[in-house]
């Protein structure tokens, strides 16, 4: 199929799994794929062979990169039609011990990569193109799932909560 057609898509964290899958199929639809990760190519090989994926390495937290990852696309492509940002992680961690470089950590590539690659997109969009933001339903707790919460003292005598799966 040809549906992606002379499309210029960019996948951030496009490089392995779901983001990796989402990088082949566009691929496979005739889009010219900008792919990133971290790592590089050198995380998922499959892809570095694939002659219509191009992977760039990149931190999807770092305004940096993500805007020498856009004037890349821009000076290659002038353009982009298809976004797609699939960055993310899930570091669990009691709300207590919580630091704020766990924080930072999560938010900048939870939040901050998806707001900020939009951002940077914006001005490459064309007319009838697309953005797609993936998530994670990791902090959704449906009606099945019930949590329980629970005071404890540790050994100092100060309070914790636990919050577990009943």
């Amino acid at each position: 199929m040809t549906r992606l057609a002379n499309k210029v898509s960019l996948v951030i964290g496009g490089v392995g799994g779901i983001g990796g899958a989402v990088s082949q199929r566009f691929a496979s639809e005739g889009a010219q794929v900008y792919a990133t990760s971290r790592k590089g190519a050198e995380s998922q090989p499959d892809l570095a062979g694939m002659g219509s994926i191009h992977t760039i390495q990149a931190d999807a937290s770092n305004n940096i990169d993500l805007q020498r990852v856009f004037e890349e696309i821009r000076s290659e492509q002038g353009r982009i039609d298809v976004l797609v940002v699939n960055a993310g992680l899930s570091e669990y961690a009691l709300l207590g011990d919580i630091s704020e470089d766990h924080f930072d950590r999560t938010f900048g590539l939870n939040v901050r990569s998806l707001v900020f690659a939009t951002r940077e997109a914006i001005d490459l969009m064309q007319p009838g193109g697309a953005i797609v933001l993936i998530g994670s339903i990791a902090g959704d707790c449906s009606a099945a799932t019930k949590v329980r919460q629970r005071v404890n003292q540790d050994e100092t005598g100060q309070q914790r909560w636990n919050v577990g799966r009943a």
